[in-house]
């Protein structure tokens, strides 16, 4: 099982300056996720592991149990306990053994790694790797010289591996963080709990770019704007729109910038949350 590279680039229309997302909805289990996963699973197997684990509140769980039953190695996650039926189901398909814990995200993080003795720990913050998997996306978004690339952003791990790709090509666009720390709808990045936040610093920093955070009604609109062209990404996705969007507002892009949004997961594994979004 590998992740796909070289995925998808559309272009919105419909702004003044060049927008175009990065989609990452095509990777095996739907998310960017994958491409952390394949270079995880590679440095389990060069390490001799037979057993691996993670903290996720759902897509770096899906992922990691979908590519370790591939490549026969034991899977253990550890999800809050207020984690959806439609997760669990997708993780117990790939047979990986599923421990709930009564807390939010980053205290389950914490837990995990004090549990996870003899197996590979693929937490972000502790698997220093992570991030590798995710250059990728940098350098495959480098030939359209953007001057502006935005990403969802909790722990960090997923923005700070994209600028490193984008520097590997000699590219220095802005990087903007598009976080929702209160969010009820975009769970999987709710609580901007930064377990790589010395990496994300430094690419903020080293980029001049800047954080942007989104409540729920912008993070709605930007995503019904993207399903009426088909695009059927899950909210945390939606909220690198609703940060441009906050760009614009400010006047803090122009007619020259090309923007990259990264969408980074498909929402059509959860129909519910599709429904919950188009009802308003």
């Amino acid at each position: 099982m590998k992740s796909i590279k070289n995925t998808p680039v559309i272009e919105l229309k419909g702004y003044n300056f060049r927008l175009y997302l990065k989609n990452e909805m095509v990777q095996p289990t739907g998310t960017h996720k994958d491409r952390e996963t394949e270079v995880i699973i590679n440095d389990i197997r060069a390490k001799g592991f037979h057993a691996c684990g993670c903290a996720s509140t759902g897509n770096a769980a899906i992922s990691l149990s979908a590519f370790a039953k591939a490549n026969n190695i034991k899977c253990t996650v550890f999800v809050p306990k207020s984690t959806s039926d439609e997760i669990l189901k997708m993780i117990q398909a790939n047979s990986a053994e599923i421990i709930k814990i009564d807390a939010d995200y980053g205290r389950v993080v914490d837990i995990s790694n004090e549990k996870m003795k003899g197996i590979y720990n693929a937490n972000p913050g502790v698997c220093k790797i992570r991030p590798q998997g995710d250059e990728c996306i940098g350098e495959e978004i480098a030939d359209l010289n953007p001057t502006i690339v935005i990403c969802p952003v909790n722990n960090g791990t997923h923005l700070a591996g994209v600028w490193h790709g984008l520097k590997k090509k000699k590219r220095h666009p802005r990087m903007i963080a598009a976080i929702a720390p209160g969010s009820k709808l975009a769970k999987s990045i709710s609580g901007f709990h930064q377990k790589d936040k010395k990496i994300l610093d430094a690419a903020i920093h080293e980029s001049r770019g800047r954080i942007i955070e989104l409540n729920d009604e912008e993070i709605k609109t930007a995503a019904r704007e993207l399903y009426k062209k088909g695009i059927y990404c899950e909210p945390s996705s939606a909220t690198t729109l609703a940060a441009l969007k906050k760009l614009i507002l400010d006047k803090d892009c122009n007619k020259n910038d090309v923007a990259v949004c990264v969408i980074t997961g498909d929402c059509k594994r959860f129909p519910k949350l599709i429904e919950e979004i188009e009802k308003g």
